[in-house]
C-alpha cells in the first residue's frame, strides 16, 4: 500500500463533479510533485535538520580527536633575581628555584589506553549521530506530510468555490425566472422574497469560499517554505488512492521504517553507550609525553643547556573524588533507563495512531459512496421538485429546501474525497512510508 504514490497518479476526476470553472487569468501551473520538491529543497525547518546531522557528525570527529598525538608549542621567559627561591607556592609544591631564561619547545602527548572510555566516547557520538539523521529523515517526512496536505487543501477549496459558483448561476437563473412569472402575475411576491434569500445566502457562500482559497493557498506557500505568498494553477490528480487491505502489514511497516521510532531507538542505545563511557571513568589512563625544545638566551651563570629534551609515560588513577564520579554513573544509567522507557512509550502511540489512521481512512472511503449516492438523490429531488413547482404542485419553501439539500451535498461529497485523500496521505506518514508523488 502506498498512498504517496497513488496520489501521485491518483486523483479527484472521479470525485470532481465539473459545475463550472474559475474565471480568471491563469497563474503558473503547480504539480504535487513540484509542490513537495520545492519545500523539500526550500523549507527552513529542512536546513535546520542538515545542519543538525553535519554538527552532530563534527561530533564524531571531536572523540575521535582522542586517538591522535596532541602537540603544544610554547614559549617563556622569565626575569629573577641571583639565587631565586620560591618559599611558598599556593595550592602546591613547585620546584623553588626560578631561573633567568628564555625558552620555546613543544608538548607532545600521545593516547594509549584508558580501557574503553574512549571507545565509548566515540559510540556514543556516532549513535547521536545517527540518531540526528533519524529525526532529520522525521522532519522530512513532516514537511512533506505538511505540504502534501495543504495542496489538497487548495484543490478542496477550488471544488468548494466550483459548488458556490454554480450554485449562484442556478438561483439568479431562479431568480430571474420567478420575477418573470411575477410580473406575468403568476407567481407571489413572497416567490420572488424567498429566491432572493437563497440567492443572497449562495452569494454569501461563495464569499467564503473565495476567502478559503486565499487562506489555503498561503497556507500552501508556507508549507513549500516560500517567503512570499504566490498563486498557483494546481494540477488535479486522476483517480482515488486504493484502500489497505488490512492494518497488520501497516503496523509491521511501522516498527520497521518510522524514523521518529527509529529515532529513539538510536537515542536509547546512546544513551546506554554514555553510561559505559561514564562508568569507565574510573578506570585508569595511560598516555606517553615528549618534551623538547631550546634555551637559546639564559643568564651566564646558569648551567643550562642550550636544547633539552625529555619523555615519559604516565598512569593516572581515580581514587577518590567525594563520589562524584559514582553519581555520574548512577545519572548516566538513570538517563539510559529512561530512554528504554521512552521507546516503549513511543512505539505505543504509534501503535494506536496506526490503527486509528487505517480506520479513519476506510471510513473515509465509505463516506465517499455515501456522499455520492446523497448527492445523485439530492439532484434527482431538485429536478423533480423544480418540475413540480413549475407546474404548481410545489411551493417555493418546498424548492428552497431542496436547493438547500442539493448545495449541503455537493459540499459533503467535496469534503469526504479531500478527508480520504488527507487521511491516506496521514497512514502513510504515521508508517513512516510516506514519499515524494513521482
Amino acid at each position: 500500500m502506498r498512498f504517496a504514490r497513488a496520489l501521485a497518479a491518483a486523483a479527484i476526476a472521479l470525485a470532481v463533479m465539473a459545475r463550472g470553472s474559475i474565471a480568471a487569468a491563469q497563474p503558473p501551473t503547480l504539480t504535487l510533485a513540484q509542490a513537495q520538491h520545492m519545500a523539500l529543497q526550500e523549507h527552513p525547518q529542512i536546513k535546520v535538520a542538515q545542519f543538525d546531522v553535519a554538527a552532530a557528525q563534527e561530533g564524531i570527529n571531536i572523540a575521535r580527536a582522542a586517538y591522535a598525538p596532541q602537540v603544544y608549542g610554547s614559549a617563556v621567559s622569565t626575569l629573577a633575581k641571583p639565587d631565586t627561591r620560591v618559599g611558598a607556592y599556593v595550592n602546591g609544591i613547585t620546584d623553588p628555584t626560578v631561573l633567568q631564561r628564555t625558552a620555546a619547545g613543544l608538548l607532545v602527548s600521545q593516547y594509549i589506553t584508558d580501557f574503553g572510555r574512549t571507545a565509548a566516547v566515540v559510540r556514543t557520538y556516532q549513535l547521536g549521530a545517527k540518531s540526528q539523521a533519524e529525526r532529520s529523515a522525521a522532519t522530512r517526512l513532516t514537511v512533506l506530510l505538511n505540504v502534501t496536505q495543504a495542496y489538497f487543501e487548495v484543490l478542496r477549496a477550488e471544488a468548494l468555490l466550483r459548488v458556490a459558483l454554480e450554485t449562484v448561476r442556478e438561483r439568479d437563473t431562479l431568480l430571474r425566472q420567478i420575477s418573470a412569472l411575477q410580473h406575468a402575475g403568476l407567481r407571489s411576491t413572497l416567490d420572488v422574497s424567498i429566491a432572493q434569500r437563497d440567492l443572497a445566502s449562495a452569494r454569501q457562500i461563495l464569499v467564503e469560499a473565495r476567502a478559503r482559497r486565499r487562506d489555503t493557498m498561503a497556507s500552501l506557500s508556507e508549507a513549500m517554505g516560500s517567503p512570499v505568498d504566490t498563486d498557483y494553477t494546481l494540477v488535479e490528480p486522476h483517480a482515488l488512492p486504493a484502500i489497505p487491505s488490512s492494518v497488520g502489514p501497516l503496523i509491521d511497516e511501522m516498527l520497521a521504517d518510522n524514523p521518529a521510532l527509529q529515532a529513539e531507538r538510536t537515542t536509547a542505545a546512546q544513551a546506554a553507550s554514555n553510561a559505559t563511557a561514564v562508568a569507565k571513568q574510573t578506570s585508569p589512563v595511560v598516555e606517553g609525553y615528549g618534551y623538547f625544545g631550546g634555551t637559546p638566551i639564559r643568564a651566564m651563570n646558569q648551567q643550562i643547556n642550550s636544547a633539552y629534551a625529555t619523555a615519559g609515560i604516565s598512569l593516572v588513577v581515580p581514587i577518590a573524588n567525594g563520589g562524584e564520579l559514582k553519581a555520574e554513573a548512577r545519572q548516566a544509567q538513570d538517563q539510559a533507563l529512561s530512554a528504554s522507557a521512552a521507546v516503549v512509550d513511543e512505539q505505543n502511540q504509534l501503535l494506536s495512531q496506526t490503527r486509528v489512521a487505517y480506520e479513519d481512512v476506510v471510513a473515509a472511503r465509505s463516506n465517499i459512496d455515501a456522499t455520492r449516492q446523497i448527492v445523485v438523490t439530492a439532484r434527482q429531488t431538485l429536478a423533480l421538485t423544480e418540475a413540480r413547482y413549475r407546474i404548481g404542485l410545489n411551493s417555493i419553501v418546498d424548492l428552497s429546501q431542496a436547493q438547500l439539500l442539493e448545495t449541503q451535498g455537493e459540499i459533503d461529497y467535496q469534503n469526504a474525497i479531500y478527508d480520504y485523500i488527507e487521511q491516506g496521505a496521514g497512514l502513510e506518514f504515521v508508517i513512516g512510508a510516506l514519499a515524494p508523488a513521482a
